[in-house]
C-alpha cells in the first residue's frame, strides 16, 4: 500500500512538472494613451457699479448695486490619442545557410530582371532596325 501511494505521488509530481513546460508566446498588444485637457475662457465682462441714495423724510437709504456679467464662454479642448506599438522579438533567428539563401535569392532576382530588360531592349532594337529602313 505504501509503494502505491508513493508511486502515485511521484507520478503526479512528474505530470505537473511536464505540464508546466511551454514556450513563450508573444502577443502584440497595442497600448493607447488618451490625454484630455479642457480649459474655459471668459471673454466679455459687464461691470456696473452704482450707488443710489434715497431720502424719505428722516430716513436715508443707500443701495449699492454691483453687477458683474461674464459671457461668451470659450471652451477649448485638446484630445490627444497616442498609439504605441510594442515590437516583439523573433522566435528563432535565421541560420547562416538560410541568410545566405535569402541574399543569393535577392541577387538572382536582380540578375534575372536585368537580363529580361536587356532582352526586351535588344528585341525592340532588332524590330526597329529590320522594319524601318532609313534612306
Amino acid at each position: 500500500m505504501g509503494r502505491l501511494v508513493t508511486g502515485t505521488i511521484l507520478y503526479l509530481c512528474i505530470t505537473f512538472c511536464l505540464v508546466a513546460c511551454t514556450r513563450t508566446m508573444y502577443i502584440p498588444v497595442e497600448s493607447v494613451r488618451t490625454e484630455y485637457r479642457d480649459k474655459y475662457l471668459r471673454d466679455s465682462f459687464y461691470i456696473h457699479d452704482s450707488t443710489n441714495i434715497y431720502v424719505n423724510g428722516d430716513t436715508i437709504r443707500e443701495y449699492l448695486y454691483r453687477y458683474i456679467y461674464r459671457d461668451r464662454f470659450v471652451h477649448d479642448t485638446i484630445s490627444v490619442h497616442d498609439t504605441i506599438r510594442e515590437p516583439y522579438p523573433v522566435e528563432k533567428a535565421l541560420s547562416k545557410w538560410q541568410q545566405t539563401k535569402m541574399d543569393i535569392g535577392g541577387w538572382a532576382i536582380g540578375a534575372i530582371s536585368g537580363i529580361l530588360l536587356f532582352g526586351i531592349a535588344y528585341g525592340i532594337y532588332k524590330f526597329i532596325r529590320l522594319n524601318i529602313s532609313i534612306k
